[in-house]
Formats: C-alpha cells, structure tokens, sequence
C-alpha cells in the first residue's frame, strides 16, 4: 500500500516577498499582471508561496497613467525584508526621475541581492540608478530610443522579455 506524501515544514518552499515599486503616472496593466499573476500562483498553490507589498516613494497615494489612485503599502524608507522587487514604470518615463532616495535604495537592495527587474519602464529607474551595466535589458518598445540615448553602455534588447 503507498504511503501518502506529506509535507513537512523543512521541504515546504519559503514565501518570497515580492515589492512592486509604484512610481507616479505607473502602468496599471503592467502592474495588475504581475501582481496577480502571483496571486493566482498561491491559489493554485493552495498555500502561500509570495506575498506582494506595494512601495511607493513616499505614503501619499499613487496616481496611475490611468487615473487610478493606488495606497501604498511601504514607501521606500520602511519596506520590509523583500526577495524580489519590480520597479513599474511611469509614463511618461522621465517624469519624476529626480528621488534620490528610490535611487539609492534601488542601489541598496541590489548590493543586497534582491532580485530585481522592471515593468513597463521601469528598467529605466534601474538604469538610473546605475544598476543595469553590464546586463541586458528591454523596455517599452516606444521608449527604446530613449534609454539607448541617454545610458550608451547598456545592452538594450528589441525582446519583450529579458531575464
């Protein structure tokens, strides 16, 4: 007769935090994509496998490209511990690209190894930031033009996804 598989709390995978930096004029279909996309990971999951926490620059709400207002969980001072963070991009991407500290932050966390990647534009903060040499990248294909002329060395790539 088979014994039944049980999960022990040792075999039992860690819940990654995941951030989602929302930056004013953000992309709501970037962001509700992947935000939910992990959602449905847990419910499939039955169990919690990420826990999403969005962070802003400050506490105030963040207004979407769309209208949208959106509360913050954490601004970027107070976030927790996070495993993955995803920058979710403005539009228009060089709006609002003066906060020295989400840039140093941004700075702080990859000398931490967080994970980190872009939705939308959000490759560009990160490019800002200093972070992306030596890496490939992609963007919104209408704002390739613009991160090749102002970050030369980077690596940009014409793919919807780089990893």
């Amino acid at each position: 007769m088979a014994t039944p598989v049980t999960a022990s709390p040792s075999n039992q995978p860690t819940v990654k935090t995941v951030g989602f930096l929302v930056i004013p004029n953000f992309t709501t279909i970037g962001f509700a994509s992947a935000i939910e996309t992990l959602r449905m990971a847990n419910m499939a999951a039955r169990r919690e496998l990420f826990r999403s926490v969005i962070i802003a620059p400050n506490m105030d709400p963040v207004i979407a490209s769309n209208g949208m207002r959106i509360l913050p969980d954490h601004a970027v001072g107070d976030a927790p511990k996070l495993d993955i963070l995803l920058v979710v991009g403005s539009n228009p991407i060089v709006s609002h690209l003066s906060s020295r500290p989400v840039l140093n932050w941004l700075r702080k966390l990859a000398h931490e190894q967080v994970a980190l990647g872009g939705i939308c534009t959000g490759s560009y903060w990160l490019a800002r930031a200093g972070l992306l040499k030596g890496y490939r990248c992609t963007i919104h294909w209408e704002d390739i033009e613009t991160l090749k002329d102002h970050f030369p060395g980077i690596i940009i790539s014409n793919q919807l996804f780089e990893l």
